[in-house]
């Protein structure tokens, strides 16, 4: 199959929301998680902490779909899957905001509500007070639920793909892109995808990767780094971009047949 290269600015991706319509939420199929609880309903609420609208206690994955103009569409995909520390989803500011400008620009989007860690009434509250008091608790919980995280990332892709007919896409320029820890969601995706689920391209926003095999977020928000001996599955341009940082210059690896482009 080919591999379509799409570059996506991520420095300019400022919004005028409101403008595309969206779908009833998308149920996606998933395996049950092993040796995780969820009680209780996902939260939908406005974060004073963060100051923007989440999405807490995520069990069961979906997508909300977001289409271009009639007859605007360039019959490229992205699923995108917004940051919050796998205690969150920062559904507004890293989801929709970022749907309705690729959908702006002829992308049809699809923003994803992956699993999450389960929490209470707030669980923004619960990853900062973790994080201050916690940190090796919160990396334990983050652990169990990731490879659920990227297990719903995979699914949102086979998902759009088997549906391209329906939306008007090429199945040859679908894509995934995710921020902070939608990011490593995003480089789980890109080590762990086969057969229908491979994207055609990736655009992880300041994620991070351990020196291992699991693919970890930057809760610091700390630069990317990038171990080039770890080879992808399959063919595939791989945009690194950084956000909160001043701009730097950009390094390019290129290993066997796939290239990482990093911002820092």
């Amino acid at each position: 199959m080919m591999r379509t290269t799409l570059t996506i600015h991520w420095l300019l991706l400022f919004v005028m929301p409101g403008l595309f319509a969206q779908a009833d939420s998308i149920p996606l199929p998933f395996d049950p998680a092993r040796g995780v609880e969820w009680t209780g309903s996902e939260k939908h609420y406005y974060s004073d902490i963060w100051q923007t609208e989440v999405v807490t206690n995520v069990s069961a994955p979906s997508m909300q779909v977001f289409r271009p103009g009639e007859g605007a569409g360039n019959s490229a995909a992205v699923v995108i899957a917004p940051g919050g520390g796998l205690y969150g989803l920062s559904i507004e500011s890293e989801g929709r905001q970022v749907a309705q400008w690729l959908a702006e620009r002829g992308f049809t989007a699809f923003v994803l509500k992956y699993r999450l860690v389960p929490t209470g009434a707030d669980g923004v509250a619960e990853i900062s007070q973790l994080g201050q008091n916690d940190p090796t608790g919160l990396m334990a919980n983050v652990g169990k639920v990731l490879p659920y995280s990227i297990q719903d990332g995979l699914s949102a892709l086979t998902w759009v793909r088997s549906h391209a007919g329906e939306y008007g896409l090429d199945p040859e320029k679908i894509g995934f892109m995710g921020f902070s820890a939608g990011g490593a969601v995003t480089l789980g995706v890109g080590y762990s995808a086969s057969g229908d689920n491979v994207p055609d391209f990736l655009v992880p926003v300041s994620g991070r990767l351990s020196d291992g095999s699991v693919p970890m977020m930057n809760l610091s928000i700390l630069p990317v780094r990038v171990h080039p001996y770890r080879q992808l599955a399959f063919p595939v341009t791989v945009f690194l971009l950084l956000h909160g940082f001043p701009t730097g210059s950009v390094h390019c690896v290129v290993a066997h047949s796939w290239i990482l482009i990093l911002i820092i």
